[in-house]
């Protein structure tokens, strides 16, 4: 178990349906399937074509610390001081995974840089990491294409190799709009509902990752131990239900104390984090690394451990562009941008990535979702009884403690 611990963070912090089939020479796309047509005018792209048999690599430690890294990295440009933020590392590394498929030249290795790692590997890892997610955790890809616009077929076999990405020529209409977003909303088993705004006149390609996460308590919360309390947030004090229990696992380090409780099964955990006293979170936040945090969980102390949790529902809905503009994907949103393993010409560049998340954490256990939506555009001691109250600005996350990679995290500023 401590093992496990050790590798943790280093995997990441914190964590059928749409026209006509492209015209694009048969070699270069999937012009010769016959088209599956949707009641919404969605042609499968991949009716006909099965996935090859390809290498799966078991995660490990350099798959822990490329995912660690990047997200910390993805919280530390994201968060905002006096702002909840809550992502999805896990499914925002999934999402640029794939587009790293279309990639190439300095486009692809920004890419590569910000990821961690060389595509071939990415998709080896994360082949076995998506077949190995536990009951409580749901996931899906799919790949939508405006009508006409060619497609390598190389592009969409790599995707459906690694990803069992779903993929659809549609003809972006409103009829398009309604069916992602009912996708969507299946997949995050009705978490995030209405998550595509619009289809722009310029967009030729969605890519979108889905995620859905119950994961019940493995010691539920005892009602009688449920109170008011008082919470120090950024907005001032407010009311909150606090939810009492001693747990197993005592965190620590040099600026803040935490603990860890699982969900039923053992598969998953629960983590927060207090910055200690006189450490605001945003100061707490700007010290870690990957490298940082798997030491703290190496270190994790089996003992018993007095918490207070507050019920907390958090919706969050970032722009990520920007974000990984900063945090080294320069040319993936720009006119430089090159994707020519998706189409020969260089004519897409990302014009957006859309990332949504919503997470619950209640006496019976956590509900969160997330979606990632990349809109390609055409360029123009350990004895001593320990206690910790979640009563002002905390970290916290949902990390699968077998693969060692985090699917949620968050920055509690304030419960409302």
């Amino acid at each position: 178990m401590m093992k496990a611990l050790s590798l943790l963070l280093l995997v990441s912090l914190l964590l059928g349906l749409c026209g006509c089939g492209s015209q694009a020479e048969p070699e270069d796309v999937l012009a010769t399937l016959p088209p599956q047509i949707s009641p919404m005018s969605c042609v499968d792209l991949l009716s006909g074509l099965s996935p090859r048999t390809v290498e799966a690599r078991t995660p490990d430690t350099a798959l822990s610390a490329a995912m660690g890294e990047f997200a910390v990295s993805l919280l530390q440009h994201s968060f905002t001081a006096g702002e909840n933020t809550v992502l999805s590392p896990y499914s925002l590394y999934l999402a640029l995974s794939m587009a790293a498929n279309g990639a190439d030249g300095d486009t692809l290795a920004q890419m590569e840089a910000v990821l961690g790692l060389p595509v071939p590997a990415l998709n080896a890892y994360l082949l076995s990491l998506q077949k190995q997610g536990g009951k409580e955790l749901l996931s899906a890809n799919s790949l939508w294409i405006r009508q006409d616009f060619p497609v390598k077929e190389d592009f969409l076999q790599s995707l459906a190799d690694h990803y069992e990405t779903q993929a659809y020529s549609a003809p972006f209409t409103d009829s398009t709009l309604e069916e992602i977003n009912r996708w969507i909303e299946g997949k995050t088993d009705g978490q995030i509902p209405g998550a595509l705004d619009k289809i722009d006149p310029d967009a030729m390609m969605y890519l979108i990752n889905a995620l859905s996460f119950r994961g019940a308590w493995k010691s539920p919360y005892s009602t009688d131990r449920i109170m008011d309390g008082t919470f120090l947030g950024s907005r001032g004090e407010e009311t909150a239900e606090f939810m009492g229990a001693k747990e197993g696992i005592y965190l620590e380090d040099a600026l803040a104390t935490g603990f860890m409780k699982e969900y039923e099964g053992g598969r998953y955990s629960f983590l927060a984090l207090l910055p200690n006293e006189g450490v605001s979170l945003e100061d707490y936040i700007a010290s870690l690394s990957g490298d940082s945090l798997s030491r703290t969980l190496a270190q994790a102390q089996y003992c018993s451990v007095n918490t207070m949790v507050p019920k907390l529902r958090l919706e969050c809905s970032l722009e990520a562009a920007e974000v990984l503009d900063a945090m080294g994907m320069k040319e993936a949103f720009t006119m430089n941008a090159d994707f020519s393993r998706i189409e020969p010409e260089k004519l897409l560049y990302i014009s957006r990535i859309l990332h949504k998340t919503t997470l619950t954490v209640d006496e019976a256990g956590t509900e969160a979702g997330a979606v990632t939506v990349e809109e390609f555009a055409l360029k123009n001691s350990p004895m001593r009884e320990k206690s910790v109250v979640l009563n002002r600005p905390f970290l916290m996350g949902i990390y699968d403690n077998v693969n060692h990679c985090f699917l949620f995290l968050s920055a509690v500023e304030t419960l409302s």
